[in-house]
């Protein structure tokens, strides 16, 4: 990348980016507001962003020399991205740089609901000792179906494979990835067996509102839902 790029960060960022940045123009302003933002985008032609912003047309024309946009993080759905291709700029998120965080919360998430863990703790705090009801499941006599099979859909089925539960895995785009850690499998069959469903896709508009009454009312027992996707699916 050429030094005489003139790079606005306008969120917070880890140390090493802006070590690895210093030989460059950067100015970083992770508290920016948005009245001010305007004028600073006048000059910018690299600009790195997490979810502070919602970056639609109207903010790509504020920016008239901007030629590349990096997302700090996964979702691209606050960047609109085609308009963005039409002014010759560039995009690129960052996939697989929470993969493995987000695979952890999901097992702690799926561990605390399974056996009880947030509600007992509560009802300790008020001393009621509820053993008999709090006792929970095991998670290797469940079955969990996950939905969207990239960089955290796979790292979350590396995670479960030690506890010996069943692994269902569909993904509307991917096919042939039947592995040792997750059968590949149809929506349809996550509805019949699944006793856990953990989202990860990305925001788009197959994804949009899809666990909605008719998906819900399709689940042939009673489940846990995860949604470790954005909440608008």
């Amino acid at each position: 990348m050429s030094s005489k790029h003139n790079i606005l960060i306008i969120d917070e960022v880890h140390p090493i980016l802006l070590e690895n940045l210093k030989e460059y123009d950067v100015r970083y302003m992770p508290d920016i507001g948005l009245e001010n933002l305007a004028a600073e985008l006048s000059e910018v032609t690299v600009l790195v962003m997490r979810t502070k912003l919602q970056f639609t047309k109207e903010w790509i024309l504020k920016a008239p020399k901007l030629r590349f946009i990096g997302r700090l993080g996964s979702g691209m759905d606050n960047i609109d991205e085609a308009f963005a291709a039409k002014q010759g700029i560039t995009c690129m998120n960052a996939p697989e740089g929470n993969k493995d965080a987000v695979a952890e919360q999901t097992i702690g998430m799926m561990l605390s609901l399974v056996a009880n863990i947030s509600k007992s703790h509560q009802e300790v705090k008020q001393k009621i000792w509820d053993r008999k009801s709090n006792q929970g499941l095991e998670l290797g006599n469940l079955t969990v179906g996950i939905i969207g099979y990239g960089n955290v859909g796979t790292a979350l089925a590396k995670c479960l494979s030690g506890f010996g539960c069943t692994v269902l895995a569909y993904d509307r785009f991917l096919d042939g990835f039947q592995s040792s850690e997750a059968n590949e499998a149809s929506l349809e069959e996550l509805h019949q067996k699944a006793d856990v469903i953990s989202l990860h896709v990305p925001l788009n508009e197959y994804s949009k509102g899809m666990i909605n009454k008719s998906f819900i009312e399709k689940m042939k027992k009673p489940f846990y839902l995860l949604n470790l996707s954005r909440g608008e699916v």
